[in-house]
């Protein structure tokens, strides 16, 4: 499979729905006392050990038959000892349960690809990710997490020797304390989200991939960090230092990042910066807040232009020649407005109605453009052009059960008059079984969304001997299953 193949299929991998429309967060009052000491972090739900690690949890009774001093209903030094030590086993076991989760989730996604004038032949893609987590918690001041996950590729045919067709990975490992719970340490391989944007999150910046919108799962991984974290109650404020921790092991090419959160009546504010030695220099600021019955978010970044990866340009000669590859990345500014109105239907139902515009300034008005992007590494799917607008409704809770979600969602680019129209309907069938179908149509003419090149084959240069066509795709069924125990 090509590159530009691969970059195509990022924009579809994530099977099903939108998440639901919610309100935007609101800063936490210190995290909760940092979520009740560190509960709440990790979106999974932790599961009980329950029988199947320790048993139940049940104190320890000698009954008459075992009575040491061999009297029935008389209880001597030796058998008060006997229950005194059954009973702390027992609560020794229940604390236990109640300090360590196991857990994990599985996803299955099957989706097919069909391509202009490709007739019934799609590509198939059925990627099945399954992860796995502990989650133990020795003391009130401690709390060590850990989640693994291994991907496997259902559908699969090798393109090159690199290519694997099973994937294991750590995905987060953290380890989080405290001080006099005034200040929280967080250090490891942990996930950081930023930004109240549903399409887009240009403030997003730590993150070297943006989210997929589309996504039931977001399968990007923790970053390697040291986190500080001081809340101001009183305030509604908080305040995050960020350190890189692999940049730790050359203080001069530390990188840093600093947030701040504060609560400004119903509104929430946030400013972030990072810089560091041979990295861009970012600030960037969102806001979420009610607007009569609407709700407003703002999400804008500005970030300081750098050169183009090394290794670039020959491939930028090569599928556009005369391009200027000694040219600086400008500073650019990318910005989101977006609307939101919940419109109730019932006593107790409500549907969404949301909008939102997104400015990439690093983005290009020229279609043709859009391979010369990809190749210098810095751009990809939802962030290849200039203007972009989505809307989406959104019908959360629907049956007698609310057991039932239907979403409906377009991203044009203003640009080259490409978009995406997706339909998804989601079912929980069970307490932990989600079922997501989906529907996506790819309409216009030429760009971003009808993604399509062709290279003519080159003798001598490995995997150009038959050349490389990419066909617009048109249209993409999926289905996913989702399960967490």
């Amino acid at each position: 499979m090509s590159h530009q193949q691969t970059a195509l299929f990022i924009l579809c991998i994530g099977l099903s729905v939108q998440t639901q429309a919610q309100s935007a967060p609101q800063a936490e009052s210190s995290d909760a006392r940092e979520e009740a000491l560190f509960g709440g972090e990790e979106t999974e739900t932790r599961t009980e050990l329950e029988d199947d690690l320790f048993g139940e949890a049940t104190d320890s009774n000698v009954s008459n038959e075992g009575d040491v001093s061999g009297l029935s209903g008389v209880s001597t030094e030796a058998g008060e000892t006997f229950r005194d030590s059954g009973d702390r086993i027992g609560e020794l076991i229940a604390s236990r349960e109640e300090r360590l989760a196991l857990g994990g989730g599985f996803y299955w996604d099957t989706q097919w690809r069909f391509e202009e004038d490709g007739g019934w032949d799609p590509t198939v893609l059925s990627p099945a990710l399954m992860s796995l987590y502990l989650d133990a918690r020795p003391n009130d001041d401690l709390r060590l997490y850990t989640r693994g996950r291994v991907l496997h590729q259902m559908s699969f045919q090798a393109q090159s020797a690199e290519d694997t067709r099973t994937r294991a990975e750590l995905d987060q490992l953290w380890l989080k304390t405290h001080a006099d719970n005034k200040v929280y340490f967080t250090f490891g391989l942990q996930p950081v989200r930023w930004g109240v944007g549903r399409v887009w999150n240009p403030t997003d910046f730590l993150n070297a991939t943006q989210k997929d919108p589309f996504a039931l799962v977001d399968t990007r991984g923790g970053l390697p960090l040291v986190k500080v974290h001081v809340p101001f109650e009183a305030q509604g404020a908080n305040i995050y230092g960020i350190v890189n921790w692999d940049s730790l092991q050359e203080m001069k090419k530390t990188y840093a990042a600093l947030r701040g959160e504060i609560l400004l009546g119903a509104a929430e504010l946030t400013l972030s910066a990072a810089a560091g030695k041979g990295s861009p220099t970012r600030i960037a600021t969102d806001l979420s807040t009610p607007l009569g019955p609407l709700d407003l978010r703002l999400e804008a970044s500005w970030t300081q232009g750098v050169r183009y990866a090394d290794g670039w340009e020959d491939l930028a000669a090569f599928v556009q020649p005369g391009v200027d590859v000694a040219a600086p990345l400008e500073d650019y500014l990318r910005a989101l407005v977006g609307l939101e109105w919940a419109i109730n239907y019932s006593d107790t139902r409500s549907f969404f109605i949301g909008a939102e515009y997104f400015y990439n300034q690093a983005g290009t008005t020229d279609a043709d453009n859009y391979l010369v992007t990809l190749a210098r590494g810095d751009g990809t799917f939802l962030y290849l052009g200039q203007h972009y607008v989505a809307a989406y409704i959104v019908f959360p809770g629907l049956g007698p059960e609310r057991n039932y979600s239907a979403f409906v969602n377009t991203v044009m680019n203003l640009n080259d008059r490409t978009a995406l129209v997706r339909a998804d309907f989601r079912a929980s069938l069970y307490r932990n079984l989600s079922l997501a179908l989906s529907l996506s149509h790819y309409v216009g003419e030429s760009g971003e969304f009808r993604f399509a090149f062709e290279v003519p084959p080159v003798p001598g240069v490995d995997g150009l001997e038959d050349g490389i066509q990419v066909r617009a795709t048109t249209w993409v069924p999926q289905i996913a299953v989702q399960l967490g125990f």
